[in-house]
């Protein structure tokens, strides 16, 4: 049997570098950093103090759910940064479509942790990221089934390949796939300076992020979520 051909027919895109397809392109065209100075939280302690912040102000927050809480942009920085990944392609994703997201890390907070309390909500105080795929498909309003990734750097990448894969073998037309996470959190920047990971040079500014340099330092982490659209083609 002849394999069905799988096209890309719209992509959202939420980063430090650029919000939008059209923004990020330019950015990236242009070679403008995402890198900055961490301003959200206090750095003063940390050995890296800075990465890919998006300006989450800018972003409009998730509809509330009902029988839960409303959301936060800083405690639920992934749900806020998907949602408005996928509101850029809203328009393109029919009601019967798969969704495929993957999710990073559980953000953690040092400060609670300290004070020994005693509820978990309040020492990972965001939506739990297997919970989250979930409930933006609830908010997308769709039909079709609903997927989960967790296998950290490549999720992404295996959420789109397992919806292209779903797509050629018949079981769906369509299918939004990608992914959304955010490391600008003290915990997460502090747990990656302990593997000696991150670039401490922060006096270099965006030069510190430097993968192909001889003299490299170490990378930066960053934040963002981005989608795609996925049909047969001749759908």
């Amino acid at each position: 049997m002849t394999k069905r051909r799988v096209v890309i027919t719209d992509a959202s895109v939420v980063t430090a570098a650029g919000i939008g397809k059209k923004d990020f392109f330019r950015n990236l065209s242009n070679g403008v950093s995402g890198i900055r100075p961490i301003q959200r939280f206090e750095t003063s302690y940390l050995a890296t103090k800075q990465g890919g912040e998006v300006n989450l102000s800018n972003l409009v927050l998730p509809p509330t759910i009902p029988g839960r809480k409303p959301w936060d942009r800083i405690s639920d920085t992934k749900g806020v940064l998907a949602w408005n990944a996928l509101l850029q392609i809203s328009n393109s994703i029919p009601s019967d479509a798969a969704f495929f997201s993957a999710v990073g890390l559980e953000r953690v907070s040092v400060d609670d942790l300290i004070k020994s309390i005693p509820r978990a909500s309040m020492v990972c105080p965001e939506v739990p990221p297997t919970v989250l795929s979930g409930l933006l498909w609830r908010l997308l309003g769709l039909q079709g089934p609903v997927s989960t990734q967790v296998t950290a750097c490549a999720a992404g990448t295996i959420a789109i390949g397992a919806a292209m894969r779903a797509i050629r073998r018949g079981r769906f037309e369509c299918a939004v796939a990608g992914g959304v996470d955010s490391l600008i959190f003290p915990y997460g920047i502090h747990s990656f300076n302990s593997l000696d990971a991150l670039s401490e040079r922060n006096d270099l500014g965006p030069a510190a992020l430097s993968p192909f340099d001889l003299n490299r330092s170490g990378t930066l982490l960053g934040e963002g979520a981005a989608y795609l659209v996925l049909e047969e083609a001749s759908f």
